[in-house]
């Protein structure tokens, strides 16, 4: 059966085919040492090739190389002792290790040691955190998820490996990275986004700068959404990501007088790259404060995130000498003295033509809604059933206040995951179970707020009907 995000459908590989395989990995590994590199990373997770042959949800074979998980583990041990063969002692072989698969018939816990000590004993160099299969139902790498969610479970193999370990997902701030890396949790950290996000993320925190770091948000949208789409990857907070030699931002030779009008996402983009260049730029926004869209977005719940992105914005605006003008409604008379002007003045949410739309004690708009907090009745139909229209129906429904206790006889704790859990209460005990952290561990939510019934109206489909 063919993956939702896969090209083709999967077979059964022959004996000779896994041989050549295994060949490929060691030649490809060769390559990469003759072109100069000191090292590979081999992708044992996220429930790609070498991790279907791990787990019996995908490896139903009964030869050598599936059945017990010894055969099963047998793919990616021999992958590793091939390029080992082939490159020598010191080149440095990183293994990508699924710790976590969060599916059913995935790797135990017990499983995954044993594997991390195969591959040791293999000669990889380094071993990596993997978590999570595509499949997952259980969210990983999305803005929801807290800052350093999964490093517990790097914590939990470390002691059985003599190597360097790595953690990895949603580290998107050194400082964060630092609190992992001195609580002794893992060896070091991996990070992949935050570099789409800002590619000199790595200079700015070594020169103690981290507050003009462009921050990852965790949306997913035009990074690995887009690969899915097999399109081009990006940023949504960095377009210039993967397109640097066609969006070149360089010195103007000639500097004019713009005015961006629209402080939001765009207009902030566009001012201070502007300013970058050279040119000088009047940034004017009706409200008080700078933001647009993202503001309404970061008070949805899981998607505080993107207040971040307003902060390096801000940090922006200083840096490039933008002038900006709060509180101040953008005329005519006032714009005609600029040599350009930007409009970015974002949109105005769509008025429906439904009977009873103008009644304002039972009808509001998004943004009203968002910014004033407006109170709701218990029974709510939502019009859209798009991204906008998900995120009101989490922002009205999510408990004021809410509290997951999770403990064991052997008093064990897992790491509290902030004010809200990204997961349900059968997701939580089974992750916790299933991975063996705790035999008897029992959750609890508590929360207190009543749940509200929210309807969807989508007019497309309306219309279809």
């Amino acid at each position: 059966m063919k993956a939702p995000i896969a090209r083709f459908a999967p077979s059964e590989m022959s004996s000779r085919q896994i041989r050549k395989t295994i060949d490929a990995f060691a030649n490809s590994a060769s390559l990469a040492q003759l072109a100069g590199y000191d090292g590979v990373e081999i992708m044992g997770s996220e429930g790609y090739l070498i991790n279907q042959f791990l787990c019996k949800r995908t490896n139903m074979r009964y030869d050598e190389w599936g059945g017990s998980y010894k055969k099963r583990m047998r793919f990616p041990v021999e992958i590793v002792k091939s390029i080992r063969k082939a490159v020598g002692e010191e080149f440095i072989i990183i293994f990508r290790l699924s710790m976590l698969d969060l599916v059913e018939q995935g790797s135990t816990f017990e499983d995954v040691v044993e594997l991390a000590q195969a591959l040791e004993e293999a000669g990889v160099t380094i071993i990596n955190t993997g978590i999570g299969w595509h499949e997952a139902r259980v969210p990983t790498i999305a803005t929801q998820v807290p800052r350093g969610a999964f490093t517990w479970v790097t914590e939990k193999v470390k002691p059985y490996v003599k190597v360097p370990i790595v953690t990895c997902n949603r580290i998107n701030t050194p400082e964060e990275a630092e609190r992992i890396l001195s609580s002794g949790q893992a060896d070091m950290v991996s990070m992949a986004r935050p570099f789409l996000a800002d590619p000199a993320f790595v200079n700015k925190a070594a020169e103690e700068k981290s507050h003009l770091i462009n921050t990852c948000i965790g949306c997913n949208q035009a990074c690995l959404d887009n690969v899915f789409k097999g399109k081009a990857a990006s940023c949504l907070v960095n377009p210039l990501a993967c397109r640097e030699t066609e969006l070149v931002v360089d010195t103007t030779p000639t500097p004019k007088s713009i005015a961006v009008v629209g402080a939001g996402p765009a207009g902030l983009a566009c001012a201070t790259t502007l300013a970058e260049r050279g040119h000088r730029v009047d940034l004017i926004e009706r409200n008080d404060r700078i933001g647009g869209q993202f503001r309404l977005a970061m008070q949805i719940p899981g998607k505080e995130e993107f207040r971040e992105t307003i902060r390096y914005f801000a940090n922006r605006i200083d840096e490039t000498g933008v002038n900006l003008l709060l509180d101040t409604e953008a005329d005519f008379e006032q714009l005609k003295e600029y040599d350009h002007v930007v409009l970015a003045t974002g949109v105005t949410p769509r008025k429906v033509d439904i009977e009873g739309i103008d009644n304002a004690e039972k009808v509001v708009d998004y943004q009203t809604l968002i910014k004033e907090k407006t109170p709701v009745g218990s029974k709510v139909a939502i019009v859209g059933a798009g991204g906008i229209g998900v995120d009101v129906a989490s922002m009205i429904t999510e408990p004021k206040r809410i509290h997951l206790r999770i403990g064991c006889k052997s008093g064990v704790s897992i790491k509290r995951w902030s004010n809200r859990v990204a997961c349900s209460h059968s997701q939580i005990q089974w992750l916790i179970r299933k991975f063996g952290y705790c035999k008897d561990a029992k959750v609890e939510w508590v929360k207190a707020q009543g749940k509200q019934q929210v309807g969807f109206i989508n007019e497309r489909l309306k219309s279809a009907a």
